[in-house]
């Protein structure tokens, strides 16, 4: 499936004594969504994602699950988020808590969300795990969590493969992004 992905950062209002740290007033919020029509410049290319998401096996129930908290803090670089960034890598995970209270929660979880990606120039590849408790176990105190999908991305910012009569017409790093999966020679 197609989707489209963009960061911002905003400022939150500071309370009259104001905060410790300049950073304790800021958070990351990532947002992602299907792509539609009009972020195509060609309309075959809006039909090539429909018929390749027609023929897709991700599940609805696998779009728009977060792998980030709603609004990052530097505490989730910090803490036991488990959000990390060095050089041009990071990480994210986000998690749901079995008993449904969000606040100030280390586990036991029924969802866990975790994404590792690793961005070169224009390019950005991406695996994220989604884990979930099997249903048979939700009545467990401690749940153990399971491969529920994986999904590898390859990316670049801002612009989509461009294709022609079926073929991608793209300049030399779109084999690398959109091209068969494996490395060469590879089994």
């Amino acid at each position: 499936r197609s989707v489209v992905s963009s960061g911002k950062k905003i400022f939150l209002d500071a309370p009259a004594e104001g905060f410790p740290f300049r950073m304790d007033g800021e958070r990351l919020v990532h947002e992602e969504r299907l792509a539609e029509k009009h972020d195509f410049e060609e309309d075959d290319e809006w039909e090539i994602v429909l018929a390749a998401a027609e023929a897709s096996k991700a599940g609805d129930d696998l779009v728009g699950k977060r792998y980030t908290p709603v609004e990052m803090s530097a505490f989730d670089f910090r803490g036991y988020a488990g959000a990390m960034c060095v050089g041009n890598c990071y990480t994210v995970t986000d998690a749901v808590a079995l008993s449904g209270n969000q606040e100030d929660y280390d586990g036991p979880f029924s969802e866990m969300r975790s994404e590792i990606g690793i961005q070169y120039k224009r390019m950005r590849y991406r695996v994220k795990w989604d884990y979930r408790v099997k249903g048979h176990q939700s009545d467990e105190v401690f749940p153990a969590l399971h491969l529920h999908s994986m999904i590898v991305c390859r990316e670049t910012r801002e612009r989509w493969p461009r294709y022609s009569g079926g073929m991608n017409t793209d300049d030399s790093i779109s084999e690398r992004l959109f091209g068969a999966p494996g490395a060469q020679g590879g089994l």
